[in-house]
Order: structure tokens, then C-alpha cells, then sequence
């Protein structure tokens, strides 16, 4: 995920083999936000609609592997 941290878009590159892509932003309680479907291997998500603070991406393919990594939004 770049730049990290990030105001407006937030570019989310993927292993060839781990497209197709679910990704979900959370707020630290928990909170699911934003989900997008990323069908490329590099993909953008609008965070503009966001607050400034630290959110939590968390990146799950097809074939049940799934990452997590913290944004922050400013």
C-alpha cells in the first residue's frame, strides 16, 4: 500500500497470483468502512472520504490468503 501514509488515493499493489482481490478498510474499532473489489494488480481506493487518523487494510484473495497492513490518512 502507497504512500503510506496517504490523503486522497491509496494505491494497492497485488501478486499476479493473488487476482482477483477483496479489500476492506476497518477504523481501529473494528468498523468496517470501505470494501473494493481489485481485479488488477495495481489498484487505487478513494480514502478522500475518510478522516485523518490510522485505518486498517485488510486484503484477502480468491484463494484464502489474506494480508493486513495499517494506513494512515492525513
Amino acid at each position: 500500500v502507497s504512500p503510506n501514509p496517504a490523503s486522497r488515493q491509496a494505491q494497492i499493489r497485488l501478486a499476479e497470483n493473488s487476482i482477483p482481490a477483496m479489500a476492506r478498510i476497518y477504523d481501529m474499532s473494528g468498523k468496517l468502512l470501505l470494501k473494493k473489489r481489485l481485479v488488477r494488480e495495481t489498484s487505487q481506493v478513494d480514502i478522500s472520504a475518510l478522516q485523518n487518523g490510522i485505518y486498517v487494510i485488510s486484503i484477502a484473495d480468491d484463494n484464502g490468503n489474506s494480508t493486513q497492513v495499517k494506513l494512515a490518512k492525513i
